[in-house]
C-alpha cells in the first residue's frame, strides 16, 4: 500500500498568474482592459510587490499583456480557442462562446463528405454530411471561420440542423444530445497550418497568399461514435491557448 501525501498548494506567484491568464483567456477580461496594478495584486492577495511584478512580468511574456507608462497594464491578446475549450466552458457555464465573441451562421446544408471528412466521422466515401459554417468575431476583427460537420443520418431527428439559425447557447452538440440522445464524452483537438483558400481569405478579411492556423477538433459520443467533427480556420497573430490540470 502506497504511503498518502500530503497535496501542496500552488505558490502565491502561480494562483495570481493563473487567475488573471483565466480572465483573459475566458474573455473576463477583454483587449484594451486594464489588469490589476501591482498595488492592487498586493492588496487583494495579500503577497510582496517581488510576487506582484513576476506576474505581470510573465503575462507580458505571455504576449497576453502590454504596459504603457500613465496607462498601466492592460490585455492586448488576440486569443484563439479551440473545440476543446468551448466544451468545457458549454460544461462549466452553458454556453459554447465568450462574451466578447459573435457568431454568425452563413451556411447550413446536406452535402457530399469529403474524404478526410468521411475518415473523421468514421463513415463511408461519398455519404451523406451536415455542414454548417460560420464566422466567430471578436472587439478585434474576425476570430474565426468555423465548419462543423455531422452524420447525415442526423437530418431525421435534429432537423434544424440545416437551417441557419444559432441553436441556442448550446450550439450543435447540445441539439444532439437533447434531441438524439447523443452525448459528447470524449474529444480531441489537433493544429495545423497552411495558406487559406479563396473562400477563407473572403470570410477573414485577408490578402492572399495568407497563412491560417487549422484547429480540428473531433467528438465521440457514449457509444464511442463520432458525434461532430469541426474545423476552426483562423488567421495569423492569435494566440493558441488551452489549459490542463497536472
Amino acid at each position: 500500500m502506497m504511503s498518502p501525501e500530503v497535496e501542496r498548494p500552488l505558490p502565491p506567484y502561480l494562483q495570481v498568474l493563473t487567475r488573471i491568464r483565466r480572465q483573459i483567456l475566458s474573455g473576463e477580461l477583454a483587449p484594451g482592459d486594464r489588469v490589476p496594478s501591482e498595488r492592487q495584486i498586493c492588496e487583494e492577495w495579500g503577497v510582496s510587490r517581488t510576487t506582484a511584478t513576476k506576474v505581470l512580468g510573465a503575462l507580458r511574456y505571455e504576449g497576453l499583456v502590454s504596459s504603457a507608462q500613465g496607462v498601466g497594464t492592460t490585455v492586448k491578446a488576440r486569443v484563439l480557442q479551440g473545440g476543446g475549450d468551448r466544451m468545457r466552458r458549454l460544461r462549466s457555464s452553458g454556453t459554447l462562446y465568450r462574451k466578447d465573441e459573435k457568431v454568425a451562421i452563413t451556411n447550413a446544408d446536406l452535402v457530399t463528405a469529403p474524404d478526410y471528412v468521411a475518415d473523421a466521422l468514421g463513415l463511408d466515401a461519398g455519404s451523406d454530411v451536415i455542414r454548417r459554417t460560420r464566422t466567430v468575431s471578436d472587439s478585434q476583427g474576425v476570430a474565426a471561420a468555423s465548419t462543423s460537420w455531422l452524420p447525415g443520418s442526423l437530418t431525421e431527428t435534429s432537423p434544424l440542423l440545416l437551417t441557419t439559425e444559432r441553436i441556442g447557447e448550446g450550439g450543435t452538440v447540445r441539439y444532439v444530445e437533447e434531441t438524439a440522445g447523443r452525448r459528447a464524452v470524449r474529444g480531441r483537438d489537433a493544429l495545423t497550418s497552411r495558406l487559406a483558400a479563396a473562400d477563407e481569405v473572403r470570410l477573414l478579411g485577408l490578402t492572399s497568399p495568407a497563412a491560417v492556423l487549422v484547429a480540428q477538433t473531433v467528438l465521440w459520443d457514449q457509444n464511442g461514435e463520432v458525434i461532430e467533427f469541426g474545423e476552426d480556420v483562423s488567421p495569423a497573430g492569435r494566440i493558441w491557448s488551452t489549459e490542463f490540470d497536472m
